[in-house]
């Protein structure tokens, strides 16, 4: 099933937080990179989520892995470069 989701390009973050994991697995893919599928571009953010499965990942202490944290990448168009942002909004030191 595809979920046909209205997005305007200039959605703020908070917009896209809003968005359930579910129905950003559902939107059609734009883009496939190696390992995640572009579910959303706007003028100023891009929404990536994982194809991986928790398998792909090692166990990390206590059960928890980085597949939980990873599901998901926000970036956001900063000075002409795309950059990854935290789950506030906020630019990941790379």
């Amino acid at each position: 099933m595809t979920f046909k989701l209205t997005l305007s390009h200039d959605a703020t973050f908070a917009d896209l937080q809003q968005v359930s994991p579910a129905q950003w697995y559902a939107m059609p893919t734009i883009e496939s990179g190696h390992f995640d599928n572009l579910k959303y571009q706007g003028d100023t953010f891009r929404v990536w989520l994982s194809r991986m499965s928790r398998r792909d990942y090692d166990e990390g202490p206590e059960g928890t892995t980085a597949y939980t944290a990873e599901r998901m990448t926000v970036e956001q168009l900063i000075g002409g470069r795309w950059v990854k942002l935290d789950r506030y909004g906020r630019p990941v030191a790379e």
